[in-house]
């Protein structure tokens, strides 16, 4: 008997021309929010070549005296692998009165972070940065993050402890800024608390919580983190 037929190629090899370029962009339409990226280019102040893309799942609460800046490059909001169907979580931005988002790059916030910036709070992130699945950043006074820094999954930045705590009768400052710098590597659960300064290059082990300074080139872990080596580098 003659040999079967071979299978039909799958949908996307088929297509031809026009046909193949209308079928890449409904699988843009599936997985970004057209209407979103419209609002993003009309409210959000950016570069003429910067390009801003939403996806569908990103909830953006902006009030109007609130001001996210896009100076370069491209944002990304809601960046994932997985399909539509699988999304388990939003990506959220919430700028309160008076809060400013800067972006000086390219950025991208994966699936499920969440941003906060509080009333006359302001955030600032350098060129080819990501901020990975379900990470957040809760900003009530000022956080700053490098150019080139890789934010791992889970991970937790907050400059606050977002009650006042009193020691023998007196009361800590309740918020301090945290600056992060360039080509850092904060690995993933790892919690930075308020005042904390990383150093260039440094590196934050998987589930630690920074509460003092990480030197530059310097491998921290543990809670509370420990130096484990220095002059470290990374790709």
């Amino acid at each position: 008997p003659p040999p079967p037929p071979p299978p039909p190629p799958p949908p996307h090899t088929a297509l031809r021309g026009i046909g193949r370029k209308f079928y890449k962009f409904l699988q843009i339409c599936q997985k970004y929010s057209l209407c979103k990226t419209l609002w993003a280019y009309v409210r959000i102040p950016h570069h003429r070549a910067t390009s801003i893309i939403v996806a569908n799942d990103v909830i953006i609460n902006l009030v109007k005296s609130a001001r996210i800046h896009v100076l370069k490059g491209r944002f990304l909001i809601g960046e994932s692998d997985a399909s539509n169907r699988q999304r388990t979580r939003k990506t959220e931005i919430t700028l309160a009165d008076n809060a400013q988002l800067t972006l000086y790059g390219d950025v991208i916030l994966y699936e499920g972070v969440g941003v906060r910036i509080t009333e006359g709070a302001k955030l600032s992130i350098g060129d080819h940065t990501y901020i990975n699945r379900s990470a957040s950043i809760d900003c009530t006074q000022e956080i700053t993050i490098g150019d080139y820094c890789a934010i791992s999954d889970n991970v937790q930045i907050l400059d606050s402890d977002f009650h006042p705590i009193t020691y023998n009768g007196e009361t800590s400052t309740m918020s301090k800024p945290v600056h992060i710098g360039n080509y850092v590597w904060i690995g993933r659960s790892a919690i930075i608390l308020k005042g904390v300064t990383i150093g260039d290059g440094a590196i934050v082990g998987a589930g630690s919580v920074v509460t003092r300074d990480v030197p530059a080139r310097y491998l921290v872990a543990g809670n509370p983190a420990r130096v484990i080596k220095e002059n470290v580098e990374w790709e």
